[in-house]
């Protein structure tokens, strides 16, 4: 019975009290809105960064990718006073180094295994959404010029390897056309060889069937002799040369695979880049009109209802 009297009392009081309760929580919610609306607006807009990729290969068929600059490096020195002072100079922002890193937040991705990924938000706050854009694509610009330096010299090794490795192969097929040269000269040298050695023993066969002058036999056999010799090392050069053309052709070979990785190597790195351009933001993030008000008209009722409460106990 007495909570009940107390319950009655408490709507009693607020009930006596009701234009006063009204009038607060409206003039919380208009001092809001008024406030809110007053406020300068805040505009968002993010842009998604992908560092680029190098691939290297320490060793033949095995390629190791590499990141033009390790991600958590990049998140912070985009924030950095060095690249900010550069957008700000750029821009022409008469902003503080510390109020315009305030504005920036910089995300960075990790993987299950904690290996960070080759991306990064980047997202920006500001006074309007055309300098919201602008910010964020000077921000984004310095970090892909900056990256495009490294990349274009990575590229232009790969060429003059590339290149040197076409000019070594050049040079290795004219040596390669000169033994070939030189090994079909020292084959028609041994068929002549090999002739005059079948004549040499056609001319000692008439001899031995006659009867043979010492000194004709001699000669015959002596130079029968000299050309079995002279076959024996034009074939044993024509060894040499077969050997060494083939160790060429090896080489020939072994230098087009590299030139095929180098162009593999060329082909699959990748410069840092956005793959996902900043958009103009259509509305603000904040002041939160609406929000703002219905806080302001909440807590301007709550206020009431303790103001009058307190303001009968002490009259009581």
């Amino acid at each position: 019975m007495t909570d009940e009297l107390e319950l009655k009392d408490l709507i009693t009081i607020i009930l006596k009290n009701k234009k006063l309760i009204i009038g607060i929580t409206l003039g919380c919610f208009i001092v809001a809105g008024a406030i809110s609306f007053i406020l300068s607006p805040v505009y968002q807009s993010s842009l998604i960064l992908e560092i680029g990729r190098i691939y290297l290969s320490p060793q033949p068929g095995i390629l190791e990718a590499r990141y033009i600059e390790d991600p958590d490096a990049v998140s912070k020195i985009l924030i950095g006073p060095g690249v900010l002072d550069e957008v700000r100079r750029e821009l022409n922002l008469a902003v503080r180094l510390q109020k315009l890193k305030n504005r920036i937040d910089v995300t960075s991705y990790t993987e299950v295994n904690k290996d960070p990924l080759p991306v990064l938000e980047i997202l920006c706050r500001g006074k309007s959404p055309r300098q919201t854009v602008e910010i964020i694509n000077t921000l984004a610009g310095v970090i892909i010029k900056r990256h495009l330096t490294k990349y274009r010299s990575y590229q232009q090794t790969l060429e003059e390897r590339i290149a040197f490795n076409r000019d070594k192969i050049a040079g290795i097929r004219k040596i390669i056309a000169a033994q070939n040269r030189t090994q079909a000269v020292a084959q028609r040298y041994i068929e002549k060889g090999e002739a005059s050695a079948d004549e040499f023993s056609r001319e000692l066969g008439k001899l031995d069937s006659a009867a043979p002058d010492a000194v004709d036999m001699l000669y015959l056999q002596g130079s029968a002799l000299t050309e079995k010799q002279n076959i024996t090392s034009l074939t044993s050069f024509k060894s040499r040369i077969d050997v060494e053309i083939g160790q060429d052709l090896k080489e020939v070979a072994d230098t087009e695979m590299e030139i095929v990785s180098l162009n593999n190597l060329k082909e699959f790195s990748t410069p840092t880049r956005i793959v996902s351009t900043a958009v103009l933001p259509e509305k603000p993030i904040s002041p939160k009109k609406l929000l703002m008000m219905i806080i302001a008209g909440f807590l301007g009722f709550a206020g009431s209802i303790l103001y009058i409460f307190f303001r009968e106990y002490l009259k009581e």
